[in-house]
């Protein structure tokens, strides 16, 4: 969930493990170092693609390389466990599983494209009143 534009976004993976966590971290870091941020926090839980060593190995390196190049810097704030009410990201899940229902999917894809077409539907609701102020 990116809480400036206040668009949450979805990435479909059949699994999602410490190797994928970066990937996907890297291209973050990728989107908000070209907007010309000079931070980025990343609030995350206790998952176990979240707290593994080699993720945090990658992120010390990365930061200790923009520190020594002046580049975006990148923080991780763990959430406490069971604080679901903390992160942002948590209603978004409510309300997309009661949107999409109960009924059984033919498919993953088919699931998928409900999902997304829920997100894409919420995300089109976000006016310009209701956005971040940095955003404006």
């Amino acid at each position: 969930m990116d809480v400036v534009q206040r668009e949450v976004r979805s990435e479909w993976h059949p699994t999602w493990n410490q190797e994928e966590t970066w990937q996907h971290l890297q291209s973050v870091i990728a989107a908000y170092a070209a907007a010309g941020r000079r931070y980025l926090v990343v609030f995350w839980d206790h998952g176990p693609w979240h707290t593994a060593a080699s993720v945090a190995r990658h992120l010390a390196d990365y930061n200790r390389l923009s520190k020594e190049q002046g580049g975006m810097r990148v923080g991780v704030c763990y959430l406490p466990v069971k604080a679901p009410w903390l992160m942002p990201l948590e209603s978004v899940f409510g309300q997309t599983k009661r949107a999409v229902g109960s009924r059984q999917h033919t498919s993953m894809d088919e699931l998928h494209a409900a999902v997304d077409c829920r997100l894409h539907w919420r995300n089109g609701r976000v006016d310009q009143h209701t956005q971040h102020p940095m955003a404006r």
